[in-house]
């Protein structure tokens, strides 16, 4: 693949990601216009081989979901690849219920298709944004982690005989 062609087939395998939550699509068409036959999916709870794989699990968002929307706000290319930064809100079909992630998503290509997409969440915003749940999760949750964290590694240099220092820059 030459160097411009590759970086044609990037800038429309990027282009196209997003169709692939778009719950207005056909999930089987997306999948075999994107990724090669014996593709990898992986996100933070599963990992699949193979197109039919794929496809059962972004048909399987159409069913959850009423609504998927992705608002991409960075696109990097690379030799073999890209990543995609986004926010990826999700609307549940039954519950009047959102969910917003913020999300990287990094493609292999090879031959002209994807052969890795791995999504990487970020699981603050994914809790932040459940009612109730989120607020207590930043409100409560994260500053007590991180005070007992602070305490635990205080006591484990104090029975260590150390002093945790600052070191200022002057």
């Amino acid at each position: 693949m030459a160097n411009i062609s590759a970086n044609v087939v990037l800038e429309r395998l990027a282009a196209r990601l997003p169709s692939l939550y778009d719950v207005d699509q056909d999930a089987g068409l997306v999948v075999n216009d994107l990724f090669s036959e014996d593709a990898t999916f992986e996100d933070p709870l599963m990992s699949v081989q193979g197109q039919s794989n794929i496809h059962a699990q972004f048909a399987s968002l159409r069913k959850i979901f009423r609504d998927i929307a992705v608002d991409v706000h960075h696109v990097e290319y690379y030799h073999g690849g890209f990543s995609t930064h986004a926010n990826v809100t999700y609307t549940f079909a039954v519950i009047p219920f959102r969910v917003d992630i913020r999300c990287m998503i990094i493609c292999l290509v090879r031959d002209d298709k994807i052969y890795l997409h791995t999504e990487h969440w970020d699981v603050r915003s994914l809790i932040s944004s459940i009612p109730l749940v989120g607020r207590l999760y930043n409100a409560v949750f994260r500053p007590s982690m991180g005070y007992l964290s602070s305490m635990a590694f205080k006591a484990l240099m104090a029975i260590r005989g150390g002093k945790p220092s600052i070191v200022k820059r002057s």
